[in-house]
């Protein structure tokens, strides 16, 4: 029997050793927002910022009609970035084969906002793309998706992701745009329909 110490385990007795010095140091207990505050702000806290606002073309391609932001960790800064999404963005959400959508792997699961952001770093390419699915593995974790969901999800993107990186490369380089600065008003128009018009993208 192998002995596994979990990430967290670890996490947990930092953050305990990390109180008791400020106890003894101190000589009194802490409060109870004191040591949640302790907890929240660990060396591993990550944070997962902004409410998914989103409208929706006629065809299932959404957009951001808010700012969402995903933050690393005090360990994980110097190797990971900050990543905000921009208003505006456009997103297919999680790109998950119909086929699997029977076994409750669905565009819109509860992984959606970490699909957003790996999205956008797709996209944007401002990382390498094993940094982005490191992202999305992490920003998972956060939204407490399933760890079989989590690795599933994780696996696809590292066998198939490079040829969506790789169009997406293609198709800045052909000029498209993906960050919105209008709006469609018709739940009619589509996405093709929509990124037609000259006048509706950022510049």
């Amino acid at each position: 029997m192998s002995l596994r110490i979990s990430r967290r385990s670890l996490v947990f007795s930092a953050v305990v050793t990390s109180i008791n010095s400020r106890i003894s140091l101190a000589e009194a207990p802490l409060s109870k927002q004191e040591w949640m505050a302790a907890w929240m702000n660990g060396p591993t806290a990550r944070d997962t910022e902004g409410q998914l606002w989103l409208g929706r073309f006629l065809d299932p391609i959404y957009f951001l009609l808010k700012p969402i932001e995903w933050k690393p960790s005090q360990l994980e800064k110097s190797k990971l970035p900050t990543v905000t999404v921009p208003e505006g963005f456009v997103t297919d959400l999680a790109s998950i084969p119909w086929p699997l959508w029977s076994t409750g792997l669905r565009p819109d699961g509860s992984y959606t906002f970490a699909a957003i952001v790996h999205d956008y770093l797709y996209w944007s390419q401002t990382t390498k793309r094993a940094e982005a699915d490191s992202i999305l593995k992490l920003a998972m974790r956060d939204l407490k998706v399933s760890p079989s969901v989590i690795e599933t999800i994780y696996a696809g993107v590292r066998v198939g992701g490079q040829a969506a990186w790789n169009a997406n490369a293609q198709l800045k380089k052909l000029d498209e745009k993906r960050i919105l600065q209008k709006y469609p008003d018709s739940a009619t128009i589509t996405w093709d329909e929509w990124k037609r018009r000259p006048d509706v993208f950022r510049p």
